[in-house]
């Protein structure tokens, strides 16, 4: 399963939500993208957007300011599109 990091300190929204979209397109069932931000905006913009995408999304303060999102395709890691267990 591959992992893609990007970083989008001090980017507004859409941009890091448009820069995440190209690099999912590349990815397959299992793979992830890790997005880390400095914009509270951008985690929301985020949670909105993977409503309607029906993919994992995992985001987290990892330190003051500092929002890491993972992006994970659902399939063949056995995580389905909510996040439970297929």
């Amino acid at each position: 399963m591959a992992e893609i990091f990007l970083e989008a300190w001090g980017e507004m929204c859409p941009l890091p939500l448009l820069k995440a979209e190209k690099e999912l397109k590349q990815l397959k069932p299992g793979d992830s993208l890790v997005l880390e931000t400095d914009h509270s905006c951008t985690a929301r913009t985020f949670e909105n957007w993977a409503r309607k995408h029906q993919v994992v999304l995992e985001v987290e303060e990892v330190e003051c300011g500092v929002w890491q999102i993972r992006i994970t395709v659902p399939g063949t890691n056995g995580i389905g599109p909510t996040g439970q267990a297929q």
